[in-house]
C-alpha cells in the first residue's frame, strides 16, 4: 500500500503541473495571436519623420509588408513612393530590391510608378542587394555618383531602426528622412 500511496502523490503533483504548464502555454499563444502584444513590443522599431525636400526617394523593397503577404510589400511602399514624388518632395525615384519570383522586384516596382504616370528618366533601379547591408552600399555607390545626399527612405516601418543604424555605419554623410508605407 506504500506504493500506490507514493504513486497517488506523485502523479497529482505531475497531473498539477501538466495543467499549469498547458495553462501557461494557452496564455502565453493568446498574447502573441491574440492581443496586440507583438505590435508593443516592436514600436521601438518604428522611425517616422515629416517628409520634406531631398535628392530622392530611396524605397527598399523585399519581404513581407504591412499586408502580412509576401512578396506583397513592395507595392505600399511604390505606392507611398508616388505620393511623395508627385508632392514634389523629391525628383527621381531609386527602388533597391534583389528579391526575383518570376521577375526582379525592382523592375515590377518600376512598371507600377511608370503606370502610375512616373516618366521613366526619374526612376533608378538598384537590383543585386539581397539584405540591408547591401541595398545601402549598393544605393550609396548610385546616389554618389549622382551627387544626393538627402533621401527620404521608404520602407517596412518595423525596418526602418535596422535601416537607420546600417546608414549610420555605411553612409554617415548621407541625411535621411524615414517614411514608411
Amino acid at each position: 500500500t506504500n506504493w500506490v500511496n507514493y504513486f497517488r502523490h506523485h502523479y497529482s503533483r505531475l497531473k498539477s503541473k501538466g495543467f499549469k504548464l498547458i495553462l501557461t502555454g494557452l496564455a502565453i499563444l493568446y498574447l502573441l495571436f491574440f492581443t496586440p502584444l507583438i505590435w508593443y513590443l516592436a514600436e521601438p522599431l518604428k522611425i517616422e519623420d515629416n517628409p520634406h525636400q531631398a535628392d530622392a526617394i530611396l524605397v527598399l523593397a523585399g519581404g513581407v509588408g504591412e499586408s502580412g503577404e509576401a512578396g506583397q510589400g513592395y507595392e505600399e511602399r511604390v505606392h507611398q513612393a508616388v505620393r511623395l514624388y508627385q508632392a514634389g518632395y523629391a525628383r527621381h525615384l531609386v527602388f533597391s530590391s534583389g528579391y526575383m519570383y518570376l521577375f526582379k522586384e525592382p523592375l515590377v516596382m518600376k512598371s507600377l510608378a511608370l503606370s502610375m504616370g512616373i516618366p521613366d528618366s526619374d526612376i533608378i533601379l538598384e537590383d543585386k542587394a539581397t539584405n540591408t547591408l547591401e541595398n545601402i552600399v549598393n544605393c550609396k555607390a548610385i546616389l554618389s555618383e549622382k551627387g544626393w545626399e538627402n533621401v527620404i527612405l521608404i520602407s517596412s516601418p518595423y525596418h526602418m531602426l535596422r535601416v537607420q543604424r546600417v546608414i549610420h555605419k555605411q553612409a554617415p554623410d548621407w541625411q535621411v528622412i524615414f517614411i514608411p508605407p
